[in-house]
């Protein structure tokens, strides 16, 4: 656990560091009025109760000076906290999901999509940044509490000694079992809620079969399997985190019990009295304290076990980096006679196969080509346009775009590599941000409805009244799989890519819409070079080079 906190204050910038620790140093200066206001509460009872002395209810008014500051200063800094966790939040979130966006493929292909999405969903919402904020009050609860523990000891040695010896020996093993069944109950609580997840999409996409089928009954059960699971580790963990609260009421009220009878058979009725008061301010005070103590340990441990997909996916990214300095010189231009695609002997096996995907692939294409990559179903297109791109790290050989690694390229020149996906995926926004999202600045309106035209998607700005303001999405406008690939088109062209590649392009599309993207495809050329994975050749449309694939080898270019 105490890793875990380690690494969440790590992920910090260096200002937000000196914030934790100043609101940590606050807190634990409130606990210390509130000590203060304790002892001053202790003393008053004890000259009121041994000699009525006149300045007791002085001592006892500034008792109530000192809470009530304390009531006020937590207040204040527990705003200031809840600030600070914001902007924390905001922080760690994006930093985890800068991290998983710039990762390569094969660091991701073991992780399911929901295990994806519920992780990042966990960066956003930042598990991490409620560790830090209980690990503070853990911390300034547990000093406040000793410094009370340690006065009491000082006044009343055997008493205290006492009562460190039970705390020691009860709570802090029971502690240790508790936090070890919260963090493995939260994370098989994490795994299981995942494979709801994953079954709900997936039963979602089989909708229709299952209700022409008359299936609702037998997928409903099979999906209470893993929905019982999650309930059940859920009730485990919450249980879990109420046994230390018991515990300390149980030991606060025995040992409370215990000190008595002690003092009782050791002193006279006069300072049995004054002991008594004393025990119950401390008291009154410690045992919340460390119940705090508890509660926000049980939380950063719980938070720890939900987080087991985020560490592993960041282990798993961290594997597969490489790293990438920028240059000083990005900003000059790349000189146009460099070839833009050059592969040496690249090889690539996926990290759990045991046949190599690709072997020995070399090829060249050269600037302004439209170049097609064919072959049979499962030869390795896909796989050598992700190799080209650096989406996939070759396990031998080279890539070269434009004289650089794909890394280096995408780092100096962003926008230099546009990817056409058989599938592209639509945001729930309009048809302008979807377009322009993967370009900072404001959306040119002007260039997205050219775009729009250009890949024959003007009869969609024709139709809808708010043209290129049109929202998609499940409640919104409806677009075919032909439509989105079009808009696929448009989004990658808005980037001015110098490099443009395309998998499948027009798997979708009727052979009208297919020759009007091979004829922006020829127009295209002048600008840029074109790489296209497909399965087979359109009629009437000449490449200046087609690589055959089979077996993961190219086995023939022309």
């Amino acid at each position: 656990m105490v890793k875990f906190v380690r690494e969440a204050f790590g992920s910090l910038d260096r200002g937000d560091q000196w914030r934790y620790v100043a609101l940590a140093i606050a807190r634990t200066v409130i606990s210390a009025i509130d000590l203060v206001a304790v002892l001053l509460l202790g003393v008053g009872v004890e000259r009121l109760a041994s000699d009525g002395a006149d300045n007791s209810a002085f001592i006892l008014f500034l008792a109530g000076v000192a809470m009530l500051s304390r009531s006020l200063c937590t207040l204040a800094v527990s705003r200031m906290t809840f600030r600070f966790l914001a902007k924390a939040e905001i922080t760690i979130g994006g930093q985890f999901t800068e991290t998983i966006f710039s990762a390569r493929q094969e660091s991701l292909d073991q992780f399911r999509t929901q295990e994806l999405a519920f992780a990042l969903s966990q960066g956003t919402n930042s598990l991490t940044t409620r560790a830090l904020g209980f690990s503070m009050i853990a911390i300034a609860d547990g000093l406040a509490a000793i410094a009370l523990v340690g006065v009491f000891t000082a006044i009343y040695p055997l008493e205290g000694a006492l009562m460190i010896t039970s705390m020691v020996a009860i709570l802090l093993p029971i502690q240790r079992v508790v936090n070890k069944r919260v963090q493995h109950s939260a994370s098989r609580w994490s795994a299981a809620t995942i494979s709801v997840l994953n079954e709900v999409h997936e039963f979602q996409a089989s909708r229709r079969e299952i209700f022409l089928n008359g299936a609702s009954k037998s997928a409903s059960k099979q999906l209470g399997v893993n929905r019982a699971e999650s309930a059940q580790q859920a009730s485990r963990f919450n249980f879990m985190l109420t046994v230390p609260r018991t515990v300390i009421e149980l030991m606060t009220l025995l040992m409370t019990a215990l000190l008595l009878w002690v003092a009782y058979v050791r002193q006279t009725p006069s300072e049995f009295l004054v002991f008594s008061a004393i025990l119950m301010a401390i008291t009154f005070r410690v045992a919340p304290l460390v119940m705090g103590v508890a509660g926000s340990v049980g939380v950063v441990t719980q938070s720890q076990g939900e987080t087991v997909i985020n560490r592993k996916l960041l282990r798993s990214v961290k594997d597969g980096a490489e790293t990438c300095s920028t240059r000083d010189d990005w900003r000059e231009s790349l000189p146009e006679n460099q070839i833009p695609v050059v592969l040496r002997n690249v090889s690539y096996a996926f990290p759990d196969g045991v046949d190599a995907a690709l072997r020995d692939v070399s090829l060249e294409v050269l600037p302004h080509e439209v170049c097609a990559i064919v072959g049979p179903s499962g030869a390795g297109k896909s796989t050598l346009l992700e190799c080209i791109t650096g989406l996939r790290k070759v396990s031998d050989g080279s890539v070269s775009l434009f004289g650089l690694r794909p890394e280096e390229l995408r780092v100096e020149q962003p926008g230099a590599i546009g990817l056409v996906v058989q599938s592209p995926a639509m945001r729930s926004t309009s048809i302008l941000n979807n377009v322009s999202y993967l370009v900072d600045g404001v959306p040119d309106r002007a260039r997205v409805e050219q775009l729009l035209r250009q890949v024959g998607l003007e009869s969609l700005l024709e139709r809808e009244s708010e043209g290129v303001d049109t929202l998609i999405g499940e409640s919104h406008l409806q677009l075919s799989g032909g439509e989105k690939q079009r808009l696929g088109l448009a989004r990658a062209l808005y980037s001015d890519p110098r490099l443009l590649v395309l998998d499948e392009p027009t798997s979708a599309l009727d052979g009208l819409s297919e020759e009007n993207v091979f004829a922006l495809l020829e127009h295209e050329r002048l600008n840029r070079t074109i790489i296209l994975v497909t399965h087979r050749r359109p009629p009437g449309f000449e490449f200046d080079r087609v690589f055959e694939v089979s077996d993961g080898k190219i086995t023939a270019s022309a």
